[in-house]
């Protein structure tokens, strides 16, 4: 009985096994029920968003400041349209990783989809005083010149020069807003070292360079940077813009330098030198250079023939001017500018020379396009024309058509112009001897050009009978040979009675 019990009070061993396994199970179930992750994924996943957020929220209730739990309550707030409440979230998100530039440029473009500008400025500053990026700096930049702000703009982009922000067209707008504030030294710094590394391309730029260099009493520098843009884009235009910046400034030798440099033989570029020679009062150099010049010219361009002979004009010296428009063509001057140069030819008694380029300028102006030879094409269209005029025409239309097609004389302006100068010139004359005389009417020659065309339109007039006559026989020529082709095939078909 005792041996019974002793033995009972001990615990069998499968019991042990089974207890251990049991309690292996329980922990094992308790492992795999889901979280609240796995619980928020599944409603998420379900389409229930809301009873997530609500678990989230909870969360954060007690406490719970964990970035996953953040990250999934920006991501609802997001979803569900809540900006307050997502604001809130992101915000206190990068205060607890302010050195993550993810979560940085997220928050600049959540300022940018709300729409809270200066918010968005202050996350872009901070963005990039956090770590340097050239996308943000750029965006930074436009938002400031957006407001039109110069002393914002200003400290923005010194603000990220200093970072290592180095787009030309930012620190070309930096220069042009210290030379507005009148700091010339750093302006000029600034541009230089933009045209040092990729060279400026505006032209106000350049323009602003050159004028800094003046300023600061440095000629030569601005010589050879002139130099080097002109050579390397042979832009005339720029080139006398340049020439005539330098000339004014106080420094005007530098003007010829560059023109000496820039310029060749014979080019616009090389004429500025007589002009800036002409503004020292150098008539003489002015001429000997003018002289060799036109060797080398080739006077394709009015502008330059203009100024060629203004300058020559200017110095004292028709002769060369005179060259220059032979040259370039006397007939492809214009009325003014002939008239310039007969004038200053007159003026060195050059009276034939003057009346040359006068005649020359007028014959050019009155002369119409020349008549071209008829050919057999034209005469089958001219007779064709005239056939269609005798056929659907009366005689009142041709003979205006006629008349209007009738020849004019090509000399009749040259004329009255060189009669009416003859004139004036022998009224002036006589006013000098003493022996007045009338003015002279002009001679008309309206009576020649109406007999010659009352001439055309008769010959004309002959023309259309002759070709109508011609058709009307011809007409009845092929009734008649119809007429004996009819008769014939009557013929052929009534034989006579055979005997």
């Amino acid at each position: 009985m005792v041996a019974d019990v002793h033995r009972g009070a001990f615990i069998k061993p499968y019991h042990a096994v089974m207890s251990m396994v049991f309690a292996v199970a329980l922990g094992a179930g308790w492992m795999m029920l889901p979280g609240d992750s796995e619980l928020i994924a599944m409603l998420e996943r379900d389409g229930h968003s809301r009873d997530a957020l609500a678990i989230l929220e909870q969360g954060y209730a007690n406490g719970d400041r964990r970035y996953r739990t953040l990250h999934q309550m920006l991501g609802l707030y997001e979803y569900q349209g809540d900006a307050t409440k997502a604001r809130t979230i992101l915000e206190e998100m990068v205060s607890e990783r302010p050195y993550d530039p993810a979560l940085r440029e997220r928050l600049v473009n959540f300022y940018q989809a709300v729409g809270d500008g200066k918010a968005r400025l202050d996350a872009l500053k901070a963005q990039i005083e956090t770590r340097y990026k050239e996308s943000a700096c750029r965006e930074y930049v436009a938002l400031l010149r957006l407001d039109g702000h110069n002393d914002d703009e200003l400290a923005g982009l010194q603000f990220c020069r200093q970072r290592g922000y180095r787009r030309p067209d930012d620190l070309a707008r930096l220069a042009v807003l210290l030379a507005a504030t009148g700091d010339t030294v750093q302006a000029s710094a600034t541009l230089r070292s933009i045209d040092d590394v990729k060279r400026l391309t505006t032209t106000e730029e350049r323009f602003l360079l050159v004028d800094l260099l003046l300023r600061q009493g440095l000629p030569n520098e601005a010589v050879r940077r002139a130099v080097r843009w002109i050579k390397a884009g042979k832009d005339t235009a720029l080139a006398v813009g340049l020439v005539d910046v330098l000339a004014r400034s106080k420094f005007p030798d530098s003007a010829l330098d560059l023109a000496k440099n820039a310029g060749e033989a014979g080019d616009s570029v090389s004429l500025t030198v007589a002009e800036r020679l002409l503004e020292k009062s150098q008539q003489q150099a002015a001429i000997l250079y003018l002289r060799g010049w036109l060797d080398a010219a080739q006077m394709e361009d009015l502008d330059v023939a203009r100024r060629f002979i203004g300058t020559a004009l200017d110095g004292g010296d028709p002769r060369t001017a005179l060259r220059g428009a032979r040259k370039f063509g006397l007939a492809n001057l214009d009325p003014k500018l002939a008239e310039t140069l007969a004038r200053g030819l007159e003026k060195v008694a050059m009276r034939q020379e003057a009346e040359e380029v006068r005649e020359t300028a007028h014959v050019h102006l009155a002369q119409p396009q020349q008549p071209r030879e008829p050919t057999s094409s034209d005469a089958g269209s001219a007779q064709t024309k005239s056939d269609s005029r005798a056929s659907g025409q009366s005689g009142s239309e041709a003979r205006v058509e006629a008349a209007h097609a009738a020849p004019r004389d090509m000399l009749a302006v040259w004329r009255r112009s060189l009669s009416s100068h003859m004139s004036d010139d022998a009224q002036k004359l006589s006013a000098k001897l003493g022996f007045p005389m009338p003015r002279p009417s002009p001679p008309r020659h309206h009576g020649a050009t109406r007999t010659q065309a009352q001439s055309t339109t008769k010959v004309l007039k002959k023309t259309d009978k002759v070709l109508q006559r011609a058709k009307k026989l011809n007409s009845l020529k092929l009734k008649q040979k119809a007429v004996r082709e009819r008769a014939q095939s009557a013929k052929g078909k009534v034989r006579p009675p055979a005997q």
